[in-house]
């Protein structure tokens, strides 16, 4: 099983002692690695199919990190998927009122009849990147039916 890390903090925090010790967790999840953290107003995604122990780019991506509010990490143990990078967690993405979103997972997902139309549209071939498009669409269908105005019904 994958092995994740979470921040929500209510003021910016230097989380890199805590990204290192998550990461070095890694020989026992060696499948890719995943952070998302916010840089100069944007979303980064930085993720990679090797052992976060192995990694080249990695210590330095975690000392780069600035202080944090919300911060996201993954640690992959494949289960579903190959070992590529498109199959490393966090999947992110906008929903149609611009608003980023990002998921990491655990686990495997071992029905889901409404997820199956997602593998054709997927980057990877995870059940989490399912997952994390079949939240998208949700969200937006929520966001359309805020959009139309509503019916008054006759008596």
């Amino acid at each position: 099983m994958c092995e994740l890390f979470g921040a929500s903090m209510r003021r910016r925090t230097n989380l890199t002692e805590y990204l290192k010790e998550f990461f070095s967790h890694s020989s026992k999840h060696p499948h890719g690695w995943g952070l998302a953290f916010e840089k100069n107003g944007d979303i980064k995604i930085e993720k990679e199919p090797v052992c976060a122990n192995e990694s080249r780019i990695l210590g330095s991506i975690i000392e780069a990190v600035p202080s944090q509010k919300v911060l996201l990490a993954h640690i992959r143990y494949a289960t579903v998927g190959a070992k590529r990078t498109e199959n490393c967690h966090p999947f992110s993405g906008c929903d149609n009122s611009g608003r980023h979103w990002a998921l990491i997972h655990n686990g495997t997902i071992y029905s889901g009849m409404e997820l199956l139309k997602y593998r054709c549209l997927q980057k990877g071939s995870t059940d989490s990147e399912r997952i994390f498009m079949y939240l998208l669409d949700n969200i937006n269908e929520v966001l359309e039916k805020k959009k139309r105005p509503e019916r008054k019904r006759a008596l």
